[in-house]
């Protein structure tokens, strides 16, 4: 079910009772990295992984000019897109 079961459970009307606004922006797509072979072969799915982190990180950053981005998943690609983000908001 992914990011649907966050809305089927009315995350969105709970978070503004307690009087947060939210904006939700659908969910995210990626394609595959195109990249050469990973030199290390025990990666799972390397250009999938580049993929995902670059689309989140790219939906994450035009979601920041707005406010305060909250990616809510559990694939281990949100927290490198949030390392990601980070990183280059310091530069």
């Amino acid at each position: 079910m992914g990011p649907d079961a966050y809305r089927t459970a009315g995350l969105e009307a709970a978070l503004g009772a307690l009087g947060h606004t939210v904006t939700e922006r659908g969910n995210v797509a990626a394609t595959p990295a195109k990249t050469a072979d990973s030199p290390a072969p025990h990666l799972h799915q390397p250009h999938e992984t580049i993929g995902w982190t670059a689309a989140l990180a790219d939906a994450t950053e035009l979601a920041a000019k707005d406010g305060m981005p909250i990616l809510l998943g559990g694939a281990l690609t949100s927290t490198t897109t949030t390392w990601t983000i980070a990183r280059e908001s310091e530069a």
